[in-house]
């Protein structure tokens, strides 16, 4: 693992950077601040994490909490990830070079977890090569819905061809009545018609291309009501689908989450603060996604779940997670590479 702001880096299994944030915090000059050590022990972690520092950027202008949200991030994506600072100026990007997570990864990635504890147990499980009773079933409902298309209508340009249409065709038809009159009166006046007679042919011919003008703009929003009908129906069915596969991610989180249940509750009496036995009846059935129905510290089984995960890709932890003294404990309990701000 390799974690790069603007162009100062550090890499091993365990980064910490909680101890730069503060030093960069108390420095009175933020952009002379000397680059320090991310690591947990300046002098004895150099074995497991190496640091290069050509430009140091102070991280006393970045929130903890914003760094820890751009790092875990910049896991997830290919491409660096700029970061904002309290400062004018464009803050350095981040980056962290690490094993392609997969796509379960990211209910585990960040800690302290913002969201419901069953889909981190489901990633968990996952992680495992656990699988669901549900899984066939949901990848065809997944493959319909990516296969689902809503076609694009516009009806609003239909309807004004046709009326710009209507429009014209009405003031040619006018036009050719007017001129009709006006050829009448000038045989009943025995007066020279050629000039009136060629104002009406050119009239004529004119109104019978609006009309068929209009008769295709007709057609075309008929075409296009049609379409839109078929759109409706085609937005109904991905709505259906998404509904469908939204129950089955739902059941799938269900079953995951139970089966790997007894072994994360046996790994809470690895992690400070954690006992299994506080776990009770509360945690064995998960009736919901509720926190509030553990007996337990909803945090304390979320890292918990990431002890007993198969990831390869870092977690991060952010500034109020105070379970462990240093980057490197936090490593060794969990048994991943860890970022700690």
């Amino acid at each position: 693992m390799r974690l790069r702001i603007g162009e100062w880096s550090a890499e091993g299994p365990y980064i910490d950077l909680r101890q730069r944030i503060g030093d960069d915090h108390r420095a009175d000059d933020r952009e002379s601040a000397a680059p320090g050590p991310f690591n947990d022990h300046p002098g004895t972690a150099a074995s497991t994490s190496t640091v290069s520092a050509p430009t140091t950027p102070s991280l006393g202008t970045i929130r903890p909490s914003a760094l820890a949200t751009r790092i875990a991030s910049a896991v997830e994506a290919p491409d660096e990830v700029p970061l904002r600072t309290d400062r004018p100026a464009a803050g350095p990007s981040v980056a962290v070079d690490c094993d392609q997570p997969p796509s379960s990864h990211e209910p585990l990635r960040r800690h302290p977890m913002d969201g419901p504890l069953r889909p981190v147990l489901a990633a968990a499980a996952r992680s495992r090569g656990l699988s669901a009773s549900v899984d066939d079933a949901l990848a065809d409902r997944r493959e319909a819905l990516r296969e689902q298309e809503v076609p694009e209508v516009d009806l609003d340009a239909a309807r004004k061809r046709l009326a710009a249409a209507t429009g014209e065709e009405e003031r040619l038809r006018e036009r050719v009545a007017a001129l009709r009159g006006e050829l009448r009166a000038h045989r009943d006046l025995d007066a020279d018609v050629d000039a009136v007679r060629e104002q009406l042919q050119a009239a004529t011919t004119e109104l019978s291309a609006a009309e068929t003008e209009r008769i295709a703009a007709e057609q075309a929003l008929d075409r296009a009501v049609d379409r839109a009908r078929e759109a409706r129906d085609a937005r109904e069915r991905r709505l259906t689908l998404e509904d469908e596969v939204a129950n089955l991610e739902r059941e799938a989180r269900r079953e995951l989450a139970a089966e790997i249940q007894p072994t994360v509750r046996d790994a809470l009496g690895a992690i400070p603060g954690g006992d299994p036995a506080s776990a009770g009846d509360a945690f064995g059935s998960l009736p919901g996604d509720d926190p509030d129905s553990f007996a337990c510290d909803v945090a304390t089984v979320a890292l918990a779940a990431v002890r007993v995960a198969a990831i390869d890709a870092p977690v991060v932890m952010g500034p109020s997670v105070d379970r462990f003294s240093t980057a490197a404990a936090a490593h060794d309990v969990l048994d991943c590479p860890v970022i700690r701000v």
